[in-house]
């Protein structure tokens, strides 16, 4: 399972949830010298008055610049301002000043992942639930921190430890099944995305993950339901209607299943992982011109995805383009290459007439050296491309000259 947005043609989840601590806490404010200004500044600030509280903070934090109440209260504005950079400055500093405060730790640790700062800002959380060990927020976004670096198993204990400390959370729940499925321990993340709609009902994003979970499990008819439950809650749920349509499509309802896509597309013009499908689901009806147009949409807006590129050098080598599907693959067999790219270069490449040979020399060179090919496969194509070269050329010519009798026209080259 994926992330929603990711490149995937069958299926998108949405990702885990975010739980936000209380940000109107402040450390005892020392400074007296500033006392007055930063207690001006806490009202403008809690009346939602952001300029004005902005500009007391400032000037507090001139008058004693190490005040680690100030520096966090401002830390705060900035983040409900969505400047992450100026509040991780802030917070940081508030931090160096006073260690044992688990707010500072944790609000600081958001600023960082709003930067995409993972490793720092896990530092951070682990910290606040150190020094506040029933912190469930701080618990659930150090969970969120490590999903995002890769970390899923370490996850798994900060979302039970969440669901200790708040036995009802949906989000807690939708965040252990998402991860759970991650790692492939599907039955368990059933259960868990089903208490997780237990306790909302109305939890589209659990409904659509649901469904994802039920089809990886092959119970496409629980998939089914859950995608149009998903869809009931939310009809503008592009992912869900993407991954409805790849239901649909999988039983042969092809009709729908475009309408689903279209509708995805429409609702996200930018989803790359629908415009895949929708071409798959074009080029089995036929209309490859279309199908190829999804497809280069699709890789625009994701260049890295193979599933796209696969795709598209297939059609086009169906289409008779061999050129232009080697073409397409010689970028990604020099980046991200895995057996299904060369095993589709290998195909279209013993469609190429002896003409258009010369282009692919060096990757059909490493095809060979690198083991791409199975059975042969390129042996014939390696002959002809031996046979074009001047030399041997003049040899054939000359031998078939001179001795019109031997094997020399086995050497001649073959037809494109």
């Amino acid at each position: 399972m994926t992330t929603a947005g990711s490149p995937d043609t069958t299926s998108s989840v949405q990702g885990n949830g975010v739980m936000h601590g209380a940000r109107d806490k402040a450390p005892a404010q020392g400074s007296s010298g500033a006392a007055e200004i930063f207690a001006a500044a806490r009202r403008h600030h809690q009346a939602g008055r952001f300029p004005v509280a902005q500009d007391l903070y400032e000037r507090a934090l001139r008058a004693d610049p190490d005040d680690v109440a100030t520096l966090y209260a401002f830390g705060i504005l900035a983040l409900q301002t969505a400047r992450p950079t100026l509040a991780a400055d802030l917070l940081g500093r508030a931090v160096a000043r006073r260690d044992g405060a688990p707010d500072a730790h944790y609000h600081l640790a958001l600023a960082l992942e709003m930067q995409r700062r993972h490793a720092e800002a896990t530092a951070h959380y682990r910290r606040a639930v150190a020094l506040k060990p029933d912190y469930a927020e701080a618990h659930m976004n150090l969970g969120n921190a490590l999903v995002a670096q890769g970390a899923h198993a370490e996850a798994i204990p900060c979302y039970e430890r969440v669901l200790a400390l708040v036995p009802h959370s949906a989000v807690a729940h939708y965040n252990l099944g998402n991860t759970l499925a991650a790692l492939g321990r599907l039955p368990e993340a059933e259960t868990q995305l089903r208490a997780a709609i237990a306790v909302e009902p109305g939890f589209a994003e659990a409904c659509n993950n649901l469904g994802s979970v039920l089809r990886d499990r092959s119970r496409f008819a629980g998939a089914e339901e859950f995608y149009r439950r998903a869809l009931a809650l939310r009809p503008d749920y592009a992912d869900a209607h993407n991954n409805l349509g790849a239901m649909l499509a999988t039983r042969g309802s092809a009709a729908e299943a475009i309408a689903h896509y279209r509708h995805a597309i429409r609702l996200r013009p930018d989803f790359a992982a629908a415009l895949d499908n929708l071409g798959l689901a074009l080029a089995r009806r036929g209309d490859s011109d279309a199908a190829v147009d999804c497809f280069r949409r699709a890789l625009a807006f994701a260049p890295d995805g193979l599933d796209a590129l696969h795709h598209l050098a297939r059609e086009l080598l169906a289409r008779g383009e061999a050129a232009a599907a080697v073409s397409l693959l010689a970028g990604a067999l020099d980046r991200n290459a895995t057996a299904e790219t060369r095993g589709i270069f290998v195909h279209c490449v013993n469609a190429l007439a002896d003409d258009e040979l010369e282009q692919v020399r060096g990757h059909l060179l490493r095809a060979l050296a690198e083991g791409w090919a199975h059975n042969g496969e390129l042996e014939h194509v390696c002959l002809r491309l031996i046979k074009r070269g001047q030399a041997m050329a003049a040899c054939i010519a000359f031998a078939e000259i001179a001795y019109p009798w031997s094997a020399a026209a086995d050497l001649a080259p073959s037809a494109a």
